[in-house]
């Protein structure tokens, strides 16, 4: 059974339908904003625009990079807590479209699959031990939807991001950051809501990635750095979690897990190029 993972997600992720001419102001957002400042990265003589594109992507127009998301679905049991069901393995490329020094656009596109962590299987039907019943289970995710748009933009000493996925609404975009040491960690949040197909909205969802790189790299001429971090969707208002997990930036032929590689290629084959990862941007 195919899904894009944005639907999976309920527009939670790996990254909804702002207006991209109207990003949002992130630094005048309410609650969160206020601890989530740049002030780190202007008082280390960083400019947060180029922190933010080098690490989830590049200054160079046309580069492309890929992230690895490794992560899990739990359901929530009584009396014991969240227990990972069902395991996430997801690429996601991103690709610079345009960059100046004031607003860089970059768009991605991902495919995975998921895995049932009893059997390793990609099932077509799941048994739910809590209920005793079974179901039909997701098991593809993404590789033919549209690519996501993402714009980012100064705003005075902070920064606008506008969001661009199809089916999902955005909204609260708040990035900050800190230093210690030589580790900078950059954090993304956003809250998405995605079209219910029977009818409303779904629930709303909050995005977070907490991604790290090195402070020395940052302050090199690379248009690109390494990073890696964690990330996480759950339920705005439950606070209940929908997936969470590791991330990983990575070239487009580095098999950072060679076995979800080859779940994914054989999932997906149009979005690979014998061992490189090529997504059809035309589609």
């Amino acid at each position: 059974m195919h899904i894009n993972r944005r639907g999976l997600l309920h527009g939670a992720m790996c990254l909804s339908a702002t207006v991209m001419g109207e990003p949002r102001n992130v630094q005048a957002n309410a609650g969160a904003a206020e601890s989530l400042a740049l002030v780190p990265l202007l008082s280390a003589g960083l400019d947060p625009i180029e922190v933010y594109i080098r690490m989830f992507a590049s200054l160079a127009p046309g580069a492309e990079c890929a992230w690895w998301f490794m992560g899990a679905l739990p359901r929530d049991v009584e009396s014991i807590g969240p227990v990972d069901t069902m395991q996430e393995e997801t690429v996601r490329i991103h690709r610079t479209e345009t960059a100046t020094k004031d607003r860089v656009e970059f768009i991605w596109k991902e495919a995975g699959v998921l895995r049932d962590i009893r059997s390793g299987e990609l099932p077509t039907e799941r048994f739910d031990p809590v209920t005793g019943s079974s179901a039909k289970s997701l098991s593809v995710l993404g590789g033919k939807a549209p690519a996501a748009r993402i714009a980012v933009q100064k705003n005075g000493t902070g920064l606008s991001v506008g969001i661009d996925i199809m089916g999902n609404v955005a909204s609260n975009v708040r990035i900050g950051a800190s230093i210690a040491g030589d580790r900078v960690c950059l954090i993304h949040m956003e809250d998405k809501t995605r079209a219910n197909p029977t009818g409303g909205m779904a629930p709303t969802n909050t995005t977070t990635f907490k991604l790290y790189a090195s402070l020395s790299e940052l302050r090199s001429d690379a248009p690109s750095v390494g990073a890696t971090g964690f990330y996480g969707v759950k339920n705005r208002d439950t606070g209940k979690i929908f997936v969470n997990g590791l991330t990983f930036k990575a070239a487009l032929d580095e098999k950072v897990n060679p076995i979800a590689w080859a779940r994914i290629k054989a999932a997906h084959p149009a979005f690979f190029q014998g061992d490189r990862l090529t997504p059809d941007w035309t589609s």
